[in-house]
């Protein structure tokens, strides 16, 4: 064969090889680019927030509540279905009316298992998966909580009831760490704080470094007391009022706030009703004549309005 159709065909194997490895290049650059933009697509088109907590109180019934809430990103359609996978099993999971984007499901652990793996999924109506979370753990704590009762008043002793407590574990009443008294391994005790009344909050247990959750509180209004309930003075007397609660205050103490519709007609010294104890005398002088009113607040107490008139001294009156 002439040398130079070899050397001519050489050549051209040659530039076979190089295009097909370009083209292998190209090829494998455009399935990388897919993947990325693939994932891409599942954690920046929407963001998946696990609710579920690490470690979950055991219950007799076997049955643990698993929440994720969907943040949508801007633009981004809002149909499909959430699923949790546990286990390698998928279950469906249903949206929470009380709030917006939550979904949740209730799992039933298999046996006497005390932990599993799980994930959760966005899908939309073709079965693609648009967004999911990484792969976590939850476990089961043998050391189950709860609250005795789940609403009181300012001051009123409460019990946490459960099992395996210390005398170093602290109970947490809307993330305020409370004064906490140990009864015994299976109960703690608080005193209802004087926080706002007519709301709820979390309480929970924490033992080391977890934070055992024991359920919601509410707080009811307790009722304040001024004696007397009107304020009828000469300029220049003073007179004592005295403030009462129905329970013991608790920690750090109930602070009794007095406010004049009318200022410059008394005045008097800030008052706290004390811990462990029930009533706070305050003494109220009059300044200049007029009629108003005081307002008073305590947290956790309803309001009072004392009616307040200081008439002037006339001539002959002593002080």
């Amino acid at each position: 064969m002439d040398k130079g159709l070899i050397l001519i065909k050489k050549h051209d194997l040659k530039g076979v090889s190089e295009r097909n490895m370009k083209s292998r290049v190209l090829n494998l650059s455009g399935c990388l680019f897919g993947i990325i933009s693939l994932f891409s697509g599942c954690t920046t088109s929407d963001r998946l927030v696990n609710l579920t907590p690490e470690l979950i109180p055991q219950n007799p019934s076997g049955i643990y509540s698993l929440s994720v809430r969907r943040d949508v990103a801007q633009g981004m359609v809002s149909e499909g279905d959430m699923r949790v996978v546990v286990g390698g099993k998928v279950y469906p999971m249903a949206s929470n009316p009380g709030a917006d984007g939550v979904y949740t499901f209730d799992y039933a652990m298999e046996g006497s298992s005390n932990r599993a793996l799980y994930y959760y999924e966005w899908v939309n109506a073709s079965g693609k998966t648009m967004a999911a979370t990484p792969v976590q753990e939850f476990r089961l704590s043998n050391r189950y909580v709860e609250l005795e009762t789940t609403r009181a008043q300012p001051g009123q002793a409460v019990a946490v009831l459960g099992r395996g407590f210390r005398d170093s574990d602290t109970v947490m009443f809307g993330g305020q760490t409370l004064a906490t008294r140990y009864v015994s391994a299976h109960q703690l005790q608080f005193d209802v704080p004087a926080m706002d009344a007519g709301r709820s909050y979390p309480v929970e247990v924490k033992t080391g470094e977890t934070v055992l959750p024991a359920g919601v509180f509410r707080i009811d209004y307790s009722q304040l007391r001024a004696v007397p309930q009107r304020i009828d003075l000469v300029e220049g007397e003073s007179a004592l009022v005295v403030f009462s609660v129905d329970y013991d205050a608790p920690d750090p103490g109930i602070p009794v706030v007095m406010q004049l519709t009318q200022p410059g007609l008394l005045e008097w010294d800030p008052a706290t009703i004390e811990v462990g104890t029930r009533s706070v005398s305050v003494r109220v002088r009059a300044i200049m004549q007029g009629t108003g009113e005081i307002q008073v607040e305590a947290r956790g107490h309803n309001h009072l309005a004392m009616p307040v008139m200081v008439r002037p001294r006339t001539l002959g009156e002593g002080l």
